[in-house]
């Protein structure tokens, strides 16, 4: 059930994963330059404890959906402080990092609605997008993640961060079913980080891999990958006007 009803209010506009084929979502630090890219993103996520000031990345391209990642905490003091400095910059969503169950959904909903109310927003104004599948704890309380809160706008895995989380090399496709099963279970979209070594071929083939199997939506932190994501996306597009 949702909690918070009145988080209802959301707006499809922060549906950030619905759309074309293959949203690319660009993770970025503070020092991030890339503007080459800015036409072939959809929405930037930004990476850095605190920061509320745009980057040279966004000068210019106000117009590109900010999110503001948030490592999950179980201090609930804590989180609500870190998350008090990511919403001076008002982004339009929050990626929720280590996300362990639908009650961490509930914890932030909460805290977003204090946020609003303080800040004179809409109620739900701020999307939530979950990260799930970077922990060993949310891909076992995969059933949790489902309507908890209309906030939520899509679950997300990381197989990156499973790994330095001492997930077994083992598990990682697993992660990543299971991951697109909480998804469909939640009637959010499903999105995905690509390994930042990924280059060339094997990038090519991560990225049809990832859309053939249901993910919406890549998040890279390299400006690199953007075009091969791109590649993708426009592979997908032909292939629909051949089959009208």
């Amino acid at each position: 059930m949702f909690i918070n009803r009145e988080a209802d209010l959301a707006s499809n506009a922060n549906d950030i994963l619905k759309g074309p084929s293959l949203r690319i979502l660009l993770e970025i630090a503070s020092t991030f330059e890339a503007r080459n890219v800015a036409h072939a993103v959809d929405a930037i996520v930004v990476n850095g404890s605190g920061q509320t000031d745009k980057s040279p990345f966004e000068e210019g391209h106000g117009d590109i959906p900010r999110l503001a990642y948030l490592d999950n905490n179980p201090d609930n003091d804590a989180l609500a402080a870190q998350l008090a400095v990511l919403m001076e910059s008002l982004p339009h969503g929050i990626v929720l990092g280590k996300t362990r169950n639908g009650s961490d959904l509930q914890r932030l909903d909460t805290l977003l609605s204090a946020e609003e109310a303080m800040r004179q927003l809409p109620v739900g104004a701020t999307a939530i997008l979950a990260v799930m599948g970077d922990n060993p704890a949310g891909l076992l309380n995969a059933e949790s993640f489902a309507g908890r809160t209309p906030r939520l706008k899509g679950l997300g895995c990381n197989t990156s961060a499973l790994r330095r989380s001492d997930g077994a090399a083992g598990t990682l496709r697993l992660a990543a079913d299971i991951t697109l099963l909480a998804a469909s279970h939640a009637d959010v979209p499903a999105f995905s980080w690509l390994e930042p070594e990924l280059s060339g071929k094997a990038l090519a083939e991560a990225c049809t891999r990832a859309r053939q199997d249901g993910f919406t939506a890549l998040v890279t932190s390299r400006a690199t990958q953007v075009a091969t994501i791109l590649a993708t996306r426009d592979s997908d597009a032909e292939t629909l006007e051949e089959a009208g």
